[in-house]
């Protein structure tokens, strides 16, 4: 439930981050403050920000050693990836142990990662995950198509230099390290840096507002979870 998510120092678990993705990418279609609709098949969550917010498993599953376009081939079809003008955001766990994003950029060909404990200088790091996002993507277009051959689009990627970071807060709140991370808001941070990604919003919070969101996440969570999320007009 929601309670693990209001005490600062745990992880947040996978199920409550899955919730908030969620709930967000309905959100994001109805304003804030708005009890999202239940769609029937429970995919895709469009929002009138021309995004749409992908499953939590499913890079998972596209980066399986075992993956096969038919075990995804459902879900990605009822996206429509490549309208114009198209975010996807994808929701990236490791090992069931961080979380970050990627935001793919359909018209541009570009995939983006934002990790709130990002490898500097080392965008090496995220390559694996750029191809095999970018492999999905490419076998999408070519279903799309009906094609029987595979054409690499070639996606570009980059990381977000600016995305906000974990770190260690004095006792008045005041950052003072970020080479020792506090380590258990990553999946926080990720649910923001898609709920800013999808608004066009400049990403200006920080580590010293993880507590207060995390109170207000519970809520929502515990909301989702009971049919109790009601309309806070915010």
């Amino acid at each position: 439930g929601g309670g693990c998510f209001a005490r600062p120092g745990e992880f947040v678990a996978d199920s409550v981050l899955a919730v908030m993705f969620t709930w967000w990418g309905d959100q994001a279609g109805v304003g804030f403050g708005v009890r999202p609709p239940v769609h029937q098949d429970g995919f895709p969550f469009r929002s009138r920000y021309n995004s749409v917010v992908v499953d939590t498993f499913l890079y998972t599953r596209i980066s399986h050693a075992e993956y096969r376009w038919d075990s995804v081939e459902r879900e990605t079809l009822r996206m429509a990836i490549f309208d114009q003008g198209r975010l996807l955001v994808v929701p990236i766990n490791i090992e069931k142990r961080h979380w970050f994003i990627a935001l793919v950029r359909v018209d541009s060909v570009e995939i983006e990662f934002l990790d709130s404990v990002s490898r500097w200088n080392q965008d090496a790091y995220y390559l694996p995950y750029c191809k095999k996002i970018g492999n999905w993507l490419d076998q999408a277009r070519a279903n799309y198509a009906g094609d029987t051959e595979i054409v690499p689009a070639g996606w570009t990627m980059h990381v977000r230099r600016d995305a906000p970071q974990q770190c260690v807060l004095d006792d008045s709140g005041v950052a003072v390290d970020y080479d020792k991370r506090a380590g258990t808001d990553c999946g926080l941070f990720a649910v923001l840096f898609a709920m800013y990604a999808t608004l066009g919003l400049e990403m200006d919070f920080s580590q010293a507002d993880m507590p207060v969101l995390r109170s207000a996440f519970a809520d929502i969570v515990w909301g989702c979870e009971t049919g109790n999320y009601e309309d806070s007009g915010e």
